[in-house]
């Protein structure tokens, strides 16, 4: 395997033409951006985090701007937004209520957690200006390393 950074053996595979080619089709043809926006656009009353950290895990894993159709980045930006209203959301409602030390210390864990999953996203869309080392969520586990 050589080192030059043309060989395509040596490309990172969201960024290899051929996936970027494959990963489109099955975008459009899959309408996956449009469901994913379907379901952003639903009120936040009505999503949990735990919806929510899903819907991050997808935009994670795939919206990366080298793979991620631009013409739907959009729904990137919205997936982001709601995030941040839905953490917003449920730190407001977990204020309200009392809380046993095991509900907070696992509320407090989930809760930096998702807020983490929300930066990695920030920076992904060039919305974040923080240059600290982010390491990915414990919950993720060794799939994501």
């Amino acid at each position: 395997m050589s080192n030059d950074p043309d060989n395509e053996q040596d490309m990172a595979p969201w960024a290899h033409p051929k996936a970027q080619a494959w990963f489109h089709a099955l975008f459009n043809r899959s309408q996956f951006g449009f469901m994913l926006e379907d379901v952003v656009k639903q009120p936040v009353e009505s999503m949990s985090r735990e919806q929510m950290r899903a819907i991050l895990t997808f935009a994670v894993l795939l919206g990366r701007k080298e793979i991620w159709p631009e013409e739907h980045e959009f729904v990137l930006k919205l997936i982001l937004e709601k995030a941040r209203a839905v953490a917003k959301k449920i730190t407001e409602e977990e204020g309200k209520r009392p809380l046993t030390l095991r509900q907070h210390r696992s509320h407090k864990l989930s809760e930096c957690e998702f807020q983490d999953e929300i930066e990695i996203l920030r920076r992904r869309l060039g919305r974040s200006f923080k240059t600290t080392k982010l390491s990915t969520p414990d919950t993720w586990g060794p799939f994501w390393t």
